[in-house]
């Protein structure tokens, strides 16, 4: 497995998992074998639960709600349109932060070959 993406197997000693590397130019994501992307950009996606995800960035979480469907034919998530209002433990997310926490996380998930509806 090379910088330039590929297919590589990880075995963390419990399971063993296929990891897909990709580069996608300055927005490289990784997934890894605890269904999530990580970002060379710092922010987290990781899907916790079948109707949980948490959103990690600057040291911070944010706890979603989502639920899976298909929108077209195509596998989707949905995640409601306030689910970037909070930080877990009350503090406020600016409204620049959470456009841009959005648009990461319609990254993550496309990266995973979904479509976010939100």
């Amino acid at each position: 497995m090379d910088a330039s993406g590929g297919l590589g197997w990880v075995d963390d000693g419990r399971l063993v998992a296929i990891v897909l590397i990709a580069s996608t130019s300055a927005r490289q994501c990784s997934l890894g074998c605890k269904q999530g992307v990580q970002s060379d950009r710092g922010f987290i996606v990781q899907f916790t639960g079948r109707f949980s995800a948490e959103y990690r960035d600057q040291g911070k979480v944010v706890t979603l709600s989502i639920e899976d469907g298909f929108l077209g034919g195509e596998p989707c998530i949905s995640v409601e349109s306030d689910a970037f209002l909070r930080w877990d433990g009350g503090a406020t997310i600016g409204p620049e932060d959470r456009a841009r926490m959005l648009q990461n996380f319609r990254e993550a998930v496309e990266f995973q070959g979904l479509k976010l509806v939100d």
